[in-house]
């Protein structure tokens, strides 16, 4: 490995997914209704964990299905910061690999304490 600091980055996020385990977040979803409310999308925060793919890739994937709540965005964007505060997750906007300044993000959003990695929250 070189000195090139979006590679370094890369390598401290995955050493610390190896040694800690899955990062978790949250992101707001959105999908088409089916049916007669067709032109209406709802919206759910979903679960997210930021994993290793079994080719070293960092990748945001989701551990649950959205919920058909069909509430505004607004009040799902709430329902997310609700989540990251209850459950110490880090909010999220991607979908699959992590992008490079992802990386940088999540890393600037989690510290060592003890033996755990722990999403750093706005409150």
């Amino acid at each position: 490995m070189g000195s090139d600091p979006v590679e370094l980055r890369a390598a401290v996020l995955s050493a610390l997914v190896q040694r800690y385990g899955p990062i978790p977040c949250v992101r707001v979803s959105s999908a088409q209704a089916s049916g007669r409310a067709k032109g209406y999308p709802y919206w759910g925060a979903v679960r997210y964990e930021i994993r290793l793919r079994k080719d070293g890739v960092l990748t945001a994937i989701a551990t649950e299905r959205a919920s058909s709540d069909r509430r505004s965005q607004r009040l799902v964007e709430r329902d997310r910061a609700e989540l990251c505060v209850r459950e110490g997750r880090l909010a999220w906007d991607g979908i699959g690999p992590l992008t490079e300044a992802e990386v940088a993000r999540v890393l600037m959003c989690v510290r060592v304490e003890g033996s755990k990695l722990v999403v750093v929250t706005k409150e």
